[in-house]
């Protein structure tokens, strides 16, 4: 793994930067992106955020979603950084091609890697203990004497509190507040962000709450649960797939429930995948054995299947895991 000083020489040393996420980005994989091109222009240099992707609506509260690229020209860069990823198959099917024509390629991650592996990069940075790759990005800064400016912060900020949901995740750590109070002493927009992230909700977000609770189902004595949402539904309730990511907390906040599944048809057939779990249920590994990855209490893969494939299978894989 390169070290810190060769990240910033390399981003340095760069004249054009393009910028990449796994494919259906998450909150920290937006503010990874946002974050970095950041980093970027305070060290003098073009960067440009590429995704295809949909956008939730609270978050452009924070992000301008506006400046994302979809259409990417290889020849136009000189260095390709992946953030939130370091799996070639995790980028868009559109990109992936592409920018592996690009040389010089980064990547700064936090997701644990597996000796099966194909990394996107040869040049890796991944802090697999770090909360989020923001934590890392801050981390970063701090290492390299680079002045966090207050939008810089607000878009770590922004990205630590959805990883660590507010620091009550287990992967909360000592290092995870050092950034936060760094974050906040360089200004930081904290009351703003919990306003948009966790204090507002539209009437649209209370149906797909009470939506997602009429769906929800319980399994193994209620050890387990899962939700499924189709196309369908979505299209019903007049939301897209960042709409459904809402509510991906909801079934293990349930007493009792040790891991529970969001499912979310992404096209015709084939859905993602999402896993959350208490403390002492490994849902990465079981992710990881389908093709996916993550962490040990959140992971994600995903399956083509119908929804009657997918409900048998989930029952399955409730008694599976609980069952290890």
């Amino acid at each position: 793994m390169i070290e810190t000083k060769e990240i910033i020489k390399t981003l340095k040393d760069a004249k054009n930067i393009a910028i990449f996420a796994h494919r259906h980005p998450d909150a920290d994989a937006y503010g990874s992106m946002f974050g970095l091109r950041e980093i970027c222009r305070i060290l003098g240099k073009d960067a440009d955020i590429y995704a295809i992707c949909n956008y939730s609506n609270d978050m452009t509260k924070i992000f301008n979603y506006d400046e994302i690229k979809s259409d990417f020209n290889p020849e136009a860069y000189d260095l390709v950084v992946f953030v939130d990823m370091h799996l070639q198959f995790r980028l868009d099917v559109e990109h992936v091609d592409l920018a592996m024509q690009v040389e010089n390629k980064l990547c700064i991650d936090h997701h644990p890697i597996a000796e099966t592996d194909v990394m996107v990069a040869e040049k890796a940075y991944v802090k697999q203990v770090a909360a989020a790759c923001s934590q890392i990005l801050c981390e970063i800064c701090q290492a390299e004497n680079i002045e966090i400016s207050p939008k810089l912060a607000t878009y770590l900020w922004a990205r630590l509190m959805g990883d660590t949901n507010r620091f009550l995740n287990s992967n909360v750590t000592p290092e995870v507040f050092e950034c936060a109070k760094v974050l906040m002493q360089a200004g930081a927009e904290v009351q703003r962000v919990y306003e948009i992230m966790f204090k507002s909700m539209t009437m649209q977000q209370l149906q797909v709450k009470n939506t997602a609770a009429r769906k929800l189902a319980l399994r193994e004595n209620g050890r387990s649960a899962y939700i499924v949402f189709t196309i369908k539904d979505m299209k019903k309730l007049g939301i897209d797939l960042d709409g459904v990511k809402r509510v991906s907390d909801l079934a293990i906040k349930l007493e009792g429930v040790e891991v529970a599944f969001l499912c979310t048809e992404y096209q015709k057939n084939h859905f993602k995948i999402s896993m959350r779990s208490m403390e002492g249920v490994d849902v990465g590994a079981f992710a990881a054995k389908n093709g996916g990855g993550g962490h040990v209490c959140a992971a994600a893969f995903e399956i083509d299947a119908t929804k009657r494939q997918l409900i048998s299978k989930l029952n399955d894989w409730c008694k599976e895991i609980l069952n290890d």
